[in-house]
């Protein structure tokens, strides 16, 4: 729970939760009042370790307007709910970790292990510490070179390898809707002359269309 404090530092609008596998605090999945007993224990710690931080005030506002103690009924339940709320900090702490990190798709980073705080990784480990927020780890990565790189793709396409393809693009333009794009197909096979009959068969990807990214 010290990680609490870190995330809700960020601001009084920062949104956490804390997700517990219900089999960790009890043995019967019907044993709600351990369940109940454990929250509480875990609500006492929260608040008496917000008392102590210097924007205790802050972390308050957060925990109070969008923060909770969400209990699951199993370990792939809790991973699920992981991946459709898809934070930008997950911190995994269980007693075998491996699957669970294996399970999580989205999320803008995981720290795996109870000494894996996540202001190590905001100042010290590595990894990038800009990451995707507000549900954007459904859809996006963390920040890193691949984002500064550029690609060019090209085609070349010769004439029996466009008039292979041209009925084919024709009738996808002609469906969308675009007849410029049937008609610009249509007319570079018709401009290539008599069609090769030795290249009959050949896929549209083999010999003659060229694609490279």
């Amino acid at each position: 729970y010290p990680d609490r404090a870190t995330a809700e530092g960020a601001g009084g609008d920062a949104p956490g939760s804390m997700d517990t596998d219900r089999t960790e605090i009890a043995n019967d999945e019907g044993d709600t009042d351990r369940t109940d007993a454990f929250v509480r224990r875990l609500e006492k710690a929260l608040d008496d370790d917000v008392m102590t931080q210097p924007r205790g005030s802050v972390i308050r506002e957060s925990l109070a307007g969008r923060g909770g103690i969400l209990v699951a009924a199993s370990a792939a339940e809790a991973i699920a709910f992981a991946n459709d709320y898809a934070a930008e900090h997950v911190i995994v702490i269980a007693r075998d970790e491996q699957p669970i990190l294996d399970a999580l798709r989205n999320a803008g980073t995981v720290f795996v292990g109870a000494s894996s705080s996540n202001a190590f990784g905001d100042y010290m480990t590595g990894a990038n510490h800009v990451l995707p927020t507000g549900g954007l780890a459904r859809s996006y990565s963390g920040l890193s070179v691949l984002d500064f790189f550029r690609w060019t793709t090209y085609q070349r396409i010769d004439r029996d390898a466009a008039q292979r393809l041209a009925d084919d693009v024709g009738t996808l333009a002609d469906a969308e809707g675009l007849p410029g794009h049937a008609a610009a197909a249509r007319a570079h096979a018709a401009s290539a002359g008599p069609r090769d009959e030795r290249s009959t068969g050949v896929s549209p990807d083999g010999p003659g269309a060229e694609g490279q990214a």
